[in-house]
């Protein structure tokens, strides 16, 4: 079996022709991951293995041989056999010696797991390639544009089967995109909706730091619909000027504001508050740590019926936003808050989180506070994975374009 290979750049677009011309066309994507670098610049990490020709069929002798053998080495290994003396190994052979600290086991185990990972990936990005295998040409680019938009190519099998019936060779590729679109967005975790502004209702809003949660938070109690009052409530405590921050930019938007340090704070908030939603702020890495973990549930049970929103960035690349998402998970969240839409490039790492955890976008988010919160729409989350970017955004820019172009004329 070919080894995969590791490749790095700038840029999706410069690792991935950087495959393309070591590996060849029809080269399997096994990973790829985004790392962000000083001055707002990423470097790409993409690893990836050489199609192989596939091999001729053994004869019928040569699979009965391979399977007997197979078959003799298992029931030995069952029975616990012990070889005769002439079969044990001679004296000069020594046997790997197991790991006698705690730092070796640990280094075995991280060893063995990485192994067992890239065989998966082998395993998975093969599956994928016997679905593409005779293919229409159109499978194999929609196919090749996901991964490019950091989707985790174990995610797409189930969407290349769906999508291929669909397809035919005299398909332009705008009618491609619509057929993956609508594909992708049955596959997507259904979208939670939540009636924000009902009478009494709290939303927590948790997540990793850098995450706009708070910004979020804001927009949630500011827009509560039909007239209703939201107010916000934070537990972001023991970060330095964190609470004060939070009351400034509370008090410019206009909005009641409450810093709330003990679990009793927060219950006498949500008692004597005369409001119809109250949006809690929770403190970031809740989940990370075994202490803010407990403090975090503390929280929760202040409200028994309450609404968790996890704030997931939608630039984030797919092992950042899996452990951003299943970090939370155990305490059951109703639904994620996507967020920096307009200044992502690429959603796959968002949405390939988003499938492990089957978690839905309850909200999706700009990074312009003066945008308002929109929500979740699978259908707009599909076409972001295949075009890379918002198609708000797209849509903007090509209204410039053509804004543009009839200045020029004129």
């Amino acid at each position: 079996m070919t080894q995969p290979q590791t490749f790095t750049a700038g840029s999706m677009a410069e690792a991935y022709e950087q495959v393309r011309s070591r590996l060849g066309p029809d080269a399997l994507i096994l990973s790829t991951q985004t790392f962000p670098r000083l001055a707002g610049a990423v470097e790409v990490e993409i690893v990836a293995i050489a199609a192989e020709p596939e091999a001729p069929h053994a004869a019928l002798e040569d699979d009965l041989a391979a399977h007997n053998l197979v078959r003799s080495v298992a029931e030995a290994a069952a029975s616990r056999r012990v070889r005769p003396a002439n079969e044990l190994p001679s004296p000069e052979v020594e046997e790997p010696a197991a790991p006698r600290t705690a730092e070796e086991l640990l280094a075995s185990i991280e060893e063995r797991t990485r192994a067992i990972e890239s065989g998966m990936r082998w395993v998975t990005a093969s599956r994928a390639r016997t679905v593409l295998d005779g293919a229409p040409p159109a499978l194999r680019e929609v196919y090749d544009t996901l991964v490019e938009h950091g989707v985790v190519p174990r995610f797409l099998e189930s969407f290349l089967q769906r999508l291929e019936g669909q397809l035919r060779n005299d398909l332009s590729r705008r009618e491609v995109m619509r057929a993956a679109e609508r594909t992708l967005a049955v596959l997507l975790p259904p979208t939670p909706r939540l009636e924000v502004g009902h009478a009494g209702q709290v939303i927590f809003v948790v997540g990793p730091p850098s995450t706009d949660k708070t910004s979020a938070a804001l927009r949630l109690a500011a827009e509560a619909p039909g007239g209703r009052r939201g107010i916000v409530a934070s537990t972001d405590v023991d970060r330095a000027g964190a609470p004060q921050q939070f009351l400034a930019t509370a008090s410019a938007a206009g909005i009641e504001a409450h810093v709330c340090y003990t679990p009793s704070e927060l219950r006498t908030v949500l008692r004597d508050a005369a409001a119809d939603l109250v949006v809690v702020d929770c403190a970031p890495d809740g989940a990370v740590r075994t202490d803010r973990m407990l403090e975090l549930k503390s929280f929760l049970r202040v409200s028994p019926r309450h609404d968790l929103l996890v704030a997931l960035p939608a630039s984030h690349n797919a092992a950042a936003a899996q452990r951003a998402v299943a970090a939370y998970m155990p305490l059951a969240p109703t639904g994620a808050v996507l967020t920096g839409v307009d200044e992502a490039a690429g959603f796959g790492g968002a949405i390939s989180a988003l499938l492990a955890s089957t978690l839905g976008v309850a909200f999706t988010a700009a990074s312009s506070t003066s945008e308002p919160l929109s929500t979740g729409d699978n259908h707009a989350l599909a076409m972001a994975v295949l075009l890379g970017r918002w198609p708000a955004v797209v849509r903007d820019d090509a209204t410039r374009e053509r804004s543009g172009a009839r200045v020029a004329t004129r």
